[in-house]
């Protein structure tokens, strides 16, 4: 994933809406207008080139793509929308799609703070999800070159006085973010089958898709280390990443994820080798093995307000290992909890 963040630049503050509403230019439309110069319609970003160097999927992921139940309506309900936006293929296909979106504007005042102004400056951010053949600079690169091509002065900063004078059309460009090569396992590679071949010995349905949505360091493993990588979903899809209430339990009616844990331990005293040498907590899921038998249990989800002080008394001596992929309050009462040297595998950050 690779993103900017686009300011656009009117008059040197803000100015009464009455007086130069039709004398300054207004960078809320201003930019506004510049997004909505990105795609078509369709939903088809139209920055030049944008699509090129895309590695189309094979016959095989096609092939796995057809297999997957097609959930495209039951999404449509979820989510309250009367259509996709590429109604025509479903969604397991348009990940294989570098996406473009905005993620936030910013320009005046709203609500009961609102303000008769044009402003002086519009801020947008947009993300551009990468997919397998593409590179952050090279997104990058085309996205600025096509806010040139609407008739924009680049800038790296505010711009002085001489710019303002002599430039109608000015826009600060900054790249937000630079991610990480994309990782691409492949479904022929023989340790790739034996692990789908594993799954279907335990008379469970396989799923498999060739791409997800999501960013994770795959490629820190198959380019660097040239291992395959495999990636194995256990969140519930209603999950809400990235979104007000973001969980990793199950709604009504849906498997709870804590199902799958057979037993967890907090070692405190007489760790194994493996995790090293500490004077803190190790925490350790032991999960279910597989079977025919159905199992589970009915409940009722409570929210515990008192998380933090059970996390205090789960770990009197500290946290030595932390696997961060959550964000947000768990990672700061977590990092509040830290010895001195510990270590924190990030992975992540789904709480923002």
């Amino acid at each position: 994933v690779t993103g900017a963040e686009i300011t656009i630049y009117g008059a040197t503050g803000d100015l009464h809406s009455g007086n130069y509403g039709n004398y300054v230019t207004d960078p809320a439309m201003a930019l506004t207008r510049l997004i909505a110069s990105m795609k078509d319609d369709a939903g088809n970003v139209v920055i030049r080139n944008f699509y090129d160097g895309v590695v189309p999927l094979t016959a095989t992921e096609r092939r796995a793509i057809d297999e997957i139940p097609n959930v495209d309506q039951k999404l449509l309900e979820q989510f309250g929308l009367a259509r996709a936006q590429h109604p025509d293929s479903r969604i397991e296909l348009q990940h294989n799609r570098p996406t473009l979106t905005v993620v936030g504007l910013q320009s005046g005042t709203v609500g009961a703070n609102a303000r008769n102004a044009v402003s002086g400056t519009a801020i947008g951010r947009v993300e551009m999800r990468l997919v397998n053949g593409l590179d952050e600079k090279t997104q990058f690169d085309r996205l600025v070159a096509h806010i040139r091509e609407q008739g924009y002065f680049i800038v790296n900063g505010p711009p002085d006085a001489a710019i303002r004078r002599t430039q109608q059309k000015i826009a600060r460009v900054v790249q937000t973010e630079k991610g990480f090569p994309i990782g691409k396992g492949n479904l022929e590679d023989p340790r790739t089958v034996m692990a789908a071949n594993a799954i279907r010995s335990l008379d469970q349905r396989l799923v498999q898709m060739p791409t997800i949505g999501g960013s994770l360091p795959f490629s820190t493993f198959s380019d660097a280390l040239q291992l395959p990588t495999i990636g194995l979903a256990v969140v519930n899809f209603d999950n809400n990443q990235h979104a007000v209430n973001e969980n990793l339990r199950g709604q009504a009616h849906d498997l709870y994820i804590e199902d799958a844990i057979q037993e967890t331990t907090i070692a405190t005293a007489g760790i194994s080798a493996e995790y090293g040498r500490f004077s803190g907590g190790v925490v350790n899921l032991i999960t279910k093995s597989g079977g025919n038998q159905f199992s589970g249990s009915l409940r009722d989800t409570l929210t515990n307000d008192d998380w933090r002080a059970q996390l205090k008394a789960a770990t009197p001596d500290g946290i030595d290992v932390d696997f961060e992929n959550v964000g947000g309050q768990i990672m700061d009462a977590i990092f509040g909890r830290l010895n001195l040297r510990a270590r924190v595998a990030l992975c992540g950050l789904i709480s923002g």
